[in-house]
């Protein structure tokens, strides 16, 4: 299964796509730091390479902690 939605194709359209989505959809409702949440960790399970995720790299800080 992992390779069905791991790999970069995956990623790139549909892991983008509906993270923006998830944002867009949630900022109303649950705020810029909830909505940027869902939707790094979006991302984040779409991504086959850990080493690309947000929470791997220390120089951004897109949880807004």
């Amino acid at each position: 299964m992992k390779k069905l939605y791991k790999n970069w194709f995956i990623h790139n359209v549909f892991g983008h796509s509906i993270s923006e989505l998830l944002y867009w959809i949630i900022i109303p409702f649950g705020g810029a730091t909830r909505a940027s949440r869902a939707s790094v960790w979006f991302h984040d399970i779409t991504c086959p390479n850990k080493g690309h995720n947000y929470k791997a790299s220390k120089d951004n800080n897109y949880y807004g902690d």
